[in-house]
C-alpha cells in the first residue's frame, strides 16, 4: 500500500507517528497544491534535506521536503519549492496591486509581464514639455500651442491618460492602499457644465484608426487620411451648470452650486430666455435632491444589499426601469444621464441596461456628501511605489502562450517581444517560464483570447464561456489644446468636467441596446454617448502654469482640430448587465482552479468596474494563492494599516443599515424643504426680473 525511503530511524519512527491515531484523516480532501493544516506542524519535526514519499489507497501521494507538504489528487504528486512563482499577466492597478501584495509575501515570487514600454497603468499618460523660455531655446521647439509667450519658471508636468478620479466613499479599498502606501490624494474641484454641440457628428474611427488590441496609444499619432484639418465646431453657451468653492477649515470641503443664466441675456432683452433658464435650473435641482434622497433610502433601508443578492424590490431591475419609476423631468435626466454616460464610458442605452442598485449606490454613497479626488503625486509615482517591490518585470513583451503540465501541476508561459505579437511572429524570439500559479491582471476578453488560443481543456472551455459573458465597449480619449470644444462664451464658462451632448437627451427607460460590443466593433455610438472633457489645469497640480489650457476629451463627437491634438489613446471598458452579475458569481467558481488560475480587474467586482474593483480583486487573488501554496492566509503581506481602515468604513456601513432607513427619511424631508426654498426664491427672483425689464 505504501512505500518509504528514510535516511535514518528517527525519521522512520516520526513517519510511523504521522501514520498514527494522532493523524487518523489519511485521505484528505483539500486541492491540490494546498498544504493539510493537520500534517504541517508535524513536518517541521522532520529534520530539513529529508525526502518522504508514501501512497495511501491508491490515488493520494503525501510528498515532503524539509517542512513543506503536498498533496495532490491525481495520484502522483510533486514537491513543492520552498519559494512559489506568480506570473501576472498585465501591470494595470489590478495588477500591480496584486503583484505588490504577493511579492512581499514570505515565499513568493512574482515575474509581472506588460506589452507596453511602461507600465499598464501609466501607458497613456503624457507628458508635459517645459515652457520656459530657456527650454524652448534649447529644444528650438515652438511652444505647445506655438502661440503662447515662454515663461521664465523652468518646471515639467505630466497629464495622467485616462483621469483618474475617485470617490473614498465608494473607493474604501483603494484609498486604503494608497493611505499605507502614503500615496498623496486630496478632493478636488468636481464643477461641471452641460452643453450641447452644434455641429455634425463625426465617426471617430474616420480620425483616429482603431487599434487591433487595447488600450493602445497612438504614439506616433496614427491618424486616418480622413482626419480634419480645421475644426468647425462652434461653442455653445451651458444648458446647465454648478460651480464649486472650497470652504475653509473647519468644514475643508468643496460645496457645489448651481449657476444661475448668464446676465447677457438681460442685457440683450432675452427675458424669456433667461427665466427658461432659471426654471430648468430649479427643476434640475429638484430632482437631484429628490433623486439622491431615494438613493440614500434604499441604501440605509438594505435594499440595495437585497438586490446584490437578487432578493427584494430592486432585485433583477435595469436602471431605465428605476428611470420610469421615478417620473423625474426630462431636464433633470437630460443632465444626469451624461454625467453617469461618462462616468461608466458607455452608452445612454447600455447605462439603462446596468443593475438599477448598482447606478443608485454609487450615487447615494458618492454624490450627497462625498467629494471627487485625484491623486496629487501622479499616476507614474503610484506605478513607481506599487511595482517597488516586485522581483521582476518584462516591459514590451506580449503572453502568446500558456501550457499546464498536471504532472508537476506547474504551468509553462511563453512569451515573446510585443512587436512581434503584432506581426505574427510568435516563435523566433520566444521565451519560456515556469509559474505555479498565473494571474490574468488583462480584460476579460483577452484573458479567454489567450486561454482559447494556447489551452486545452475542461476548465479552459468553462472558464471562456465565462468570460466571454463580460461586454466592453470601445472608447477614445484625445488630449488636446482645442477650446472649441469647451462651452461657451468664454474661459468663464469652463468647468472642471464638461459635457457635450448631441441634444437634451429626455428620458426613454424602456430603451436598451445589445451595448457597443457587437454593434460599434470598430469605435463607439457618436450619437448615444456624451463626451466628456476635463480640464487638466483645474486638478493636476503638477502642469505648468505657463502652458495654454489643456483638455482630456473622452469620446468626442466632434473631432479637435488636427494642429491641437497632442495624444490619442484607445481604451474598452467594461460595463455591466444584469446578466453580467451572475457571470460574476460564476467567475468566482473558477478562480484558483485549472492548477492555479485566477482573474482579476475592473470587471471582478459588485459594482461599476472602476478602480475599487481593482484593488478588491487583486486582495482576493493574493489570498486565495497563499492559501492555496500554505494552507492558510497567516503570511499574506497586507499593507500597514490597509484592512484597519477598510474595517472602518464598513463598520460605519453597518451602523447606517441598523438606522432601518431613518437616516435616508430624514434626508428626503431636508431636502425637500430645501428644493423648495431654492424653487420659492427663484420665482420670486424671476417675477422682479421680468417687471424690471
Amino acid at each position: 500500500m505504501f512505500d518509504v525511503v528514510f535516511p535514518s530511524l528517527y525519521s522512520l519512527f516520526l513517519t510511523n507517528w504521522l501514520l498514527s491515531h494522532r493523524h487518523p484523516h489519511n485521505r484528505c480532501h483539500h486541492l491540490k497544491t494546498r498544504t493539510c493544516a493537520r500534517i504541517a506542524p508535524c513536518v517541521a519535526l522532520f529534520p530539513r534535506r529529508v525526502f518522504i514519499r508514501f501512497r495511501l489507497f491508491g490515488n493520494l501521494t503525501i510528498k515532503m521536503s524539509g517542512n513543506t507538504a503536498l498533496l495532490d489528487e491525481s495520484g502522483r504528486g510533486k514537491q513543492r519549492e520552498a519559494v512559489i512563482r506568480v506570473a501576472v499577466i498585465g501591470s494595470g492597478l489590478a495588477g500591480m496591486s496584486a503583484a505588490h501584495i504577493l511579492s512581499q509575501t514570505e515565499g513568493v515570487r512574482v515575474h509581472m509581464f506588460e506589452r507596453n514600454p511602461v507600465l499598464g497603468m501609466d501607458a497613456g499618460s503624457v507628458p508635459v514639455p517645459c515652457e520656459c523660455s530657456a527650454c524652448v531655446a534649447d529644444s528650438d521647439a515652438e511652444t505647445l500651442d506655438g502661440q503662447s509667450q515662454p515663461s521664465p519658471p523652468h518646471v515639467a508636468g505630466r497629464i495622467d491618460v485616462p483621469m483618474r478620479s475617485f470617490f473614498p466613499g465608494y473607493y474604501p479599498y483603494l484609498t486604503s492602499l494608497y493611505d499605507s502606501l502614503d500615496i498623496p490624494h486630496s478632493q478636488s474641484d468636481n464643477s461641471m457644465s452641460f452643453f450641447k454641440l452644434a455641429t455634425p457628428l463625426e465617426d471617430p474611427q474616420a480620425v483616429f484608426a482603431s487599434p487591433p488590441s487595447f488600450p493602445t496609444k497612438l504614439d506616433p499619432l496614427e491618424t486616418s487620411a480622413n482626419k480634419l484639418d480645421v475644426n468647425t465646431n462652434l461653442p455653445q453657451p451651458s444648458y446647465f451648470s454648478f460651480s464649486c468653492w472650497n470652504l475653509p477649515y473647519p468644514i475643508n470641503n468643496f460645496f457645489g452650486i448651481p449657476d444661475l443664466p448668464p446676465l447677457s441675456l438681460l442685457l440683450e432683452g432675452r427675458v424669456r430666455d433667461y427665466v427658461q433658464g432659471v426654471v430648468g435650473l430649479v427643476c434640475v435641482s429638484r430632482d437631484y435632491l429628490l433623486f439622491l434622497a431615494y438613493c440614500v433610502k434604499q441604501l440605509d433601508s438594505g435594499a440595495i444589499e437585497l438586490a446584490k443578492r437578487g432578493e427584494g424590490p430592486l432585485a433583477n431591475q435595469t436602471f431605465g426601469q428605476v428611470i420610469k419609476s421615478l417620473k423625474l423631468s426630462d431636464q433633470f435626466w437630460s443632465v444626469f444621464l451624461p454625467l453617469f454616460s461618462g462616468a461608466c464610458t458607455c452608452t445612454y442605452d447600455d447605462l439603462k441596461a446596468f443593475p438599477g442598485h448598482i447606478i443608485l449606490e454609487y450615487a447615494a454613497v458618492c454624490l450627497p456628501n462625498d467629494r471627487m479626488s485625484f491623486v496629487t503625486c501622479g499616476t507614474k509615482e503610484v506605478c513607481a511605489r506599487l511595482s517597488k517591490p516586485v522581483q521582476q518585470v518584462s516591459f514590451e513583451t506580449t503572453v502568446v502562450g500558456l501550457h499546464h503540465d498536471p504532472s508537476t501541476s506547474q504551468f509553462t508561459v511563453t512569451s515573446v517581444p510585443t512587436a512581434d505579437a503584432h506581426t505574427g511572429n510568435t516563435t523566433t524570439r520566444a521565451t519560456t517560464h515556469r509559474f505555479d500559479y498565473v494571474l490574468f491582471a488583462t480584460q476579460a476578453n483577452q484573458a479567454a483570447r489567450i486561454l482559447r488560443q494556447t489551452a486545452r481543456g475542461d476548465y479552459v472551455e468553462r472558464a471562456t464561456r465565462v468570460l466571454d459573458r463580460f461586454p466592453y465597449t470601445r472608447s477614445l480619449v484625445v488630449v488636446h489644446t482645442d477650446t472649441t470644444l469647451m462651452p461657451a462664451p468664454a474661459r468663464a464658462s469652463w468647468r472642471c468636467m464638461n459635457f457635450g451632448v448631441r441634444g437634451q437627451h429626455a428620458q426613454d427607460p424602456l430603451a436598451g441596446g445589445d451595448g457597443l460590443q457587437t454593434r460599434h466593433e470598430g469605435g463607439y455610438d457618436v450619437g448615444g454617448v456624451a463626451m466628456c472633457t476635463h480640464y487638466s489645469q483645474m486638478t493636476q497640480r503638477d502642469v505648468p502654469g505657463s502652458v495654454p489650457p489643456l483638455f482630456q476629451t473622452t469620446n468626442p463627437i466632434v473631432m479637435p482640430d488636427s494642429a491641437t491634438v497632442i495624444s490619442a489613446t484607445w481604451y474598452e471598458r467594461a460595463i455591466v448587465r444584469l446578466d453580467t452579475v451572475q457571470a460574476l458569481r460564476e467567475l468566482e467558481t473558477l478562480q484558483g482552479g485549472g492548477g492555479g488560475v485566477y482573474f482579476v480587474g475592473s470587471f471582478v467586482g459588485d459594482g461599476i468596474p472602476l478602480l475599487e474593483s481593482c484593488v478588491t480583486s487583486a486582495l482576493n487573488a493574493a489570498r486565495g494563492i497563499v492559501k492555496d501554496a500554505f494552507g492558510s492566509e497567516q503570511r499574506l503581506y497586507l499593507p500597514t494599516g490597509m484592512m484597519e481602515r477598510v474595517q472602518k468604513h464598513e463598520e460605519k456601513l453597518r451602523r447606517r443599515l441598523q438606522d432601518g432607513g431613518s437616516q435616508g427619511e430624514k434626508f428626503q424631508s431636508f431636502y425637500i424643504a430645501f428644493a423648495g426654498s431654492i424653487a420659492l426664491l427663484s420665482l420670486v427672483l424671476s417675477l422682479f426680473i421680468m417687471y424690471v425689464f
